[in-house]
């Protein structure tokens, strides 16, 4: 009977703990077993946007939540993905070419760009923002204005893209 070790996981992603050294000794084994692979690996931009976000940390999770999801939809069988830090992830692709790499990078990008869930957070961080900057126009709370102004307007600029 075949032995079972539990992988940790990273987070609600979904994703193997790059960190852990059980999981380093797996990647380890799959990267440098026979077959041919190639390695995809996704840094996010603009995370330190989503770390500012109103609602804290629930809102950046929700947002790491669906990349990992998506990451892990593109996964085949003999893909291994790993989540490494606040925004590193890794895909290990089994028998592709760099061309195929490409593909599915374009394909990753484009369902992270469209992903519901992460229009939905920036939205509710939109409107959150804007009722706290009417509050302290109100107030005549000038710095507090200045600095919900300022994070209104790098959401504006937020994309969940990776390099």
């Amino acid at each position: 009977m075949p032995v079972q070790i539990e992988i940790p996981t990273r987070g609600n992603t979904g994703v193997i703990d790059a960190n852990h050294p059980e999981s380093q000794r797996l990647i380890t084994a799959h990267f440098t077993s026979e077959k041919d692979k190639v390695m995809l690996g996704i840094k996010l931009n603009n995370l330190h946007v989503i770390n500012y976000f109103e609602q804290g940390t629930k809102a950046g999770d929700k947002i790491l939540d669906a990349i990992g999801e998506t990451i892990r939809n593109n996964t085949r069988a003999g893909d291994l993905t790993s989540k490494m830090g606040g925004k590193d992830f890794f895909q290990n692709l089994e028998a592709t070419t760099n061309e195929g790499r490409l593909e599915i990078e374009r394909r990753i990008r484009k369902q992270i760009a469209e992903h519901s869930t992460i229009k939905t957070v920036v939205a509710e961080e939109q409107r959150l923002l804007e009722l706290k900057l009417s509050a302290a126009k109100a107030k005549g709370a000038t710095e507090e204005v200045k600095r919900l102004g300022d994070k209104i307007q790098a959401l504006a600029s937020f994309k969940p893209d990776f390099d």
